[in-house]
């Protein structure tokens, strides 16, 4: 693959929002992009089905902010729903996954918080709300594609 010469020896830091909180989740995350120009993953600590909504609707945000556009996307980390026996969400975490490993997090947000992923932004206050609207979709995948759009 391409190696790009980071004089940190460091592709990206791995976040993992459910052991760190939220708000220090994002501002680390822009800290990587912004001083470090390296990716964001967002990962999962075997969450229940809120707590991988959570985790993807932060990485949906962080990649989609003006901060994070010149540095490579990674897959993030929240295909653990696989491994549990049950889900807190109703309907299920897995529901909102295409067989790609794609989630839908405009669906995700919206069926969580009657919320638009452009709407939770504006309440993160992330984004700048002039960027332009896009569905947004984060891989579960761990691979060096980025399959968002």
């Amino acid at each position: 693959g391409d190696r790009v010469n980071r004089p940190h020896g460091c592709a990206a830091f791995v976040l993992k929002p459910a052991l760190i909180g939220l708000e220090l989740s994002l501002q680390l995350a822009k800290l990587a992009h912004e001083e470090f120009q390296i990716s964001a993953v967002f990962s999962s600590s075997f969450d229940s089905g809120i707590g991988l909504a959570f985790t993807s609707i932060l990485a949906a945000v962080s990649d989609r902010a003006p901060f994070s556009s010149k540095v490579k996307k990674y897959a993030h980390g929240v295909g653990t729903f696989g491994m549990l026996g049950g889900d807190t969400l109703s309907p299920s975490f897995e529901s909102y996954v295409s067989k790609e490993g794609l989630v839908n997090v405009n669906s995700l947000s919206r069926a969580l918080y009657g919320l638009s992923l452009d709407e939770m932004s504006d309440r993160l206050h992330v984004l700048d709300p002039a960027s332009p609207k896009r569905e947004s979709t984060i891989s579960l995948n761990e691979s060096d594609d980025y399959l968002a759009k």
